[in-house]
């Protein structure tokens, strides 16, 4: 994740991890993650997750180009 949010500053990472604790969520947090979700993941959930993933950065972009 340190790697690509170098080489990609804009992307919206969503981490998909089987380890449910405090600390995780906050490593996640800590390296740029947009969100993380746990496995087994329903479907929906995840796709919840990108849809609101896309619907900030758009959200994002459209702040920028008003600037």
């Amino acid at each position: 994740l340190r790697h690509l949010r170098v080489e990609y500053p804009d992307i919206q990472v969503i981490m998909v991890t089987g380890v449910s604790d405090a600390e995780t969520a906050a490593e996640v947090a800590e390296l740029g993650a947009y969100d993380y979700i746990l496995k087994p993941f329903d479907i929906d959930g995840l796709l919840a997750k990108v849809e609101r993933a896309l619907v900030d950065r758009m959200n994002q972009v459209t702040q920028c180009r008003q600037r």
